[in-house]
């Protein structure tokens, strides 16, 4: 079965994810329209869409760099960008832009920003790599029997020779110090690689390709502690838990006029 196939395999079985925790951190409202009731969208955002194919364009990279050990040609990766952007436009719900030419042109030259500065590695290890770990490995005291299901974007040996965890995120400006040092996709990602067996103590590397007047790629190391670990156990059982007991509330903030399940609310 192919990595993708296992992937897709685990998503289809119950389970809970990164992004559904912070889906529920961020509004417990939106997790419930979105996992619980299934409320159809009212449109997709086009940075999702721009994301989504940048992390294609990602897996594109890695994947020729782990075949042939040298760089794919940059038209591969526009090719790529453009495919998955092609496939998003023409689905249900709409996207919501304002220009989704000048989107999709914005996208495709984050994709050549990305394929000249992504530090290249010594190897390629894996790419989206599927990983399952039961919420009682993060938190024994859990009660849940569900999995926690995710991928890493890349698994690559560093220049200096050190098994690093890559994440590729898109972004209108630079995380501040709080965000890195706070977000729990890293976190996860160290317990996965140590409990999978790809690495011990990885390196954690989250790759911003900025979507700045001016694009950039911007390569941030991170470190998670073992407290860190603990803290994220607790917070993954303590939202499950609400979640069981119905607890869903509406966080108003400046994202509701976004919300694809904004119309839902009121």
């Amino acid at each position: 079965m192919s990595t993708n196939a296992v992937l897709q395999a685990l998503r289809d079985a119950e389970h809970t994810s990164c992004s559904a925790i912070k889906c529920y951190l961020r509004c417990p409202q939106q997790w419930a329209h979105r996992y619980l009731l299934r409320t159809r969208p009212s449109h997709r955002n086009s940075a999702l869409l721009v994301g989504s194919a940048l992390h294609e364009v990602a897996a594109e990279f890695y994947e020729y760099f782990r075949q042939h050990a040298e760089d794919p040609p940059v038209d591969l990766l526009t090719d790529a960008f453009d495919d998955c952007w092609n496939r998003g436009v023409s689905g249900d719900p709409p996207v919501k832009a304002d220009d989704v030419g000048a989107e999709k042109d914005m996208g495709i030259n984050l994709t050549r920003v990305f394929h000249e500065k992504v530090p290249r590695p010594q190897e390629v290890l894996a790419v989206e790599h599927p990983f399952a770990l039961p919420v009682t490995t993060l938190a024994p005291e859990s009660t849940s029997d569900l999995l926690v299901v995710g991928a890493l974007d890349a698994v690559v040996v560093d220049q200096d020779g050190h098994v690093t965890i890559v994440e590729l995120k898109s972004a209108a400006r630079r995380w501040s110090t709080d965000q890195l040092v706070h977000d729990l996709q890293p976190t996860l990602y160290q317990i996965a690689a140590r409990e999978t067996g790809i690495a011990e103590a990885p390196k954690l590397r989250m790759d911003f390709v900025l979507k700045t007047k001016r694009p950039d790629l911007e390569m941030v190391s991170v470190l998670r502690t073992r407290a860190q670990e603990v803290e994220l156990g607790r917070v993954f059982s303590e939202v499950l838990r609400a979640i069981e007991n119905e607890i869903f509330y509406p966080v108003r903030s400046w994202a509701c006029d976004d919300c694809e399940f904004g119309y839902a609310c009121k």
